[in-house]
């Protein structure tokens, strides 16, 4: 109650800011426990033989002609 008109409004205008940065906190967190899930139910398919990538095949001996 002694504060300031000015030390008032400044301590007003520190208040909305940490409530942006705690918003911003949980919506960062929401989006990541989104994106946690998303990867849980959605596996990487990896399609390429690892043993038998293209680089490994000889196509010294195929023809298309029979």
């Amino acid at each position: 109650m002694s504060f300031s008109e000015l030390q008032k409004q400044d301590v007003i205008r520190l208040c909305l800011q940490r409530k942006k940065r705690r918003q911003f906190a949980l919506h960062k967190a929401r989006q990541q426990e989104l994106l946690n899930q998303q990867m849980a139910h959605t596996p990487q398919l990896d399609f390429e033989d690892k043993q038998n990538s293209v680089d490994d095949v000889d196509l010294a001996d195929f023809s298309l002609d029979d």
